[in-house]
């Protein structure tokens, strides 16, 4: 009887499920680690070093009044609040800003870097861009500003998928 139904209203019978799905799914909130990234945020209002693999293309770009900026998605290891302090492990992706960096960074380097972790910003006019949710997309749940007086250093390279890297390197 049912199948009858659905057959005679397919796209009636599809709004309903749709629509209990995304019910559901909203009843029950995604469960952080315990050593999830996005739970630094606001914890320390000095600078933090933070480790990880590049785990995205590093974007470069130059603005109008000459500085270099670069971005780029960074998996998460180790967080510290000094740079001599034991590092506590972290999971999660970070979106990372670099201001005028010396290093030329790339797909699946190790980084070890300073500066300031805070949370994304959500929608600021009616209607506009909502970067969080842009990010929780894909999984990314916090933003990591360089400090523009520490050079990032790098760990060490070939972390990341060794056919990604390729298909960058043949890119650029």
């Amino acid at each position: 009887m049912i199948f009858n139904a659905f057959r005679k209203k397919p796209l009636f019978f599809t709004a309903i499920v749709y629509s209990a799905l995304i019910f559901f799914q909203n009843q029950f909130p995604v469960q952080l680690p315990s050593h999830d990234i996005s739970l630094w945020i606001g914890k320390s209002e000095a600078p933090v070093f933070l480790s990880g693999v590049i785990d995205s293309e590093v974007e470069e770009r130059e603005t109008s009044y000459g500085d270099h900026l670069v971005n780029f998605v960074l998996k998460a290891k180790e967080i510290s609040g000094k740079e001599n302090d034991k590092p506590l492990p972290v999971t999660g992706k970070a979106k990372v800003y670099l201001r005028n960096p010396d290093k030329n960074l790339n797909y699946g380097d190790e980084v070890l870097m300073r500066g300031d972790l805070r949370g994304p910003k959500g929608v600021r006019n009616p209607g506009g861009f909502n970067q969080k949710a842009y990010l929780e997309r894909r999984g990314i749940r916090a933003i990591f500003y360089g400090d523009t007086h520490t050079e990032p250093r790098i760990l060490s390279h070939h972390h990341g998928n060794f056919f990604r890297e390729e298909a960058i390197t043949v890119k650029r």
